[in-house]
């Protein structure tokens, strides 16, 4: 099922990712490097349940882990960038290819994966394309 909230936040403790509450009002979390220490801040009241501060943490500390940071009025192509190597990164901490690969049969559908990892069937089409190089319906 990949890692939950709580593996998440020892993995930002563990990685010397700095997790603060904030109030966020353009988005629910940021992550940033100021002097080469790693911060990521959170809008907990924006959260409607544990399972959207799950996926919102483990694309913020994707962000810090692979360094894929850019600011407000950077170029679009530099954002795409950034953001998919987040996505990639929280691809592999929330549905690892060793848990995906013996899923996989003829029948699954990604509906019944993304209830499996508890993630968004976009992240679960994301995982078939980053570890297999195919879509799946």
């Amino acid at each position: 099922m990949g890692l939950n909230t709580d593996e998440l936040y020892s993995l930002c403790a563990r990685d010397g990712i700095e997790v603060h509450s904030i109030k966020c009002p353009h988005s629910n979390a940021i992550s940033m490097d100021i002097g080469g220490v790693k911060f990521i801040g959170m809008d907990r009241s924006v959260f409607k349940s544990a399972y959207n501060e799950r996926l919102v943490l483990a694309h913020e500390l994707s962000h810090a882990q692979t360094g894929a940071y850019y600011s407000d009025g950077e170029n679009p192509i530099n954002v795409k960038r950034m953001e998919f190597r987040a996505k990639k990164r929280t691809v592999e901490l929330l549905i690892p290819l060793n848990e995906l690969e013996p899923l996989l049969c003829d029948d699954v559908t990604v509906f019944d994966l993304a209830e499996h990892f508890s993630v968004p069937e976009d992240l679960i089409k994301a995982a078939m394309w980053f570890y297999f190089k195919k879509e799946i319906a």
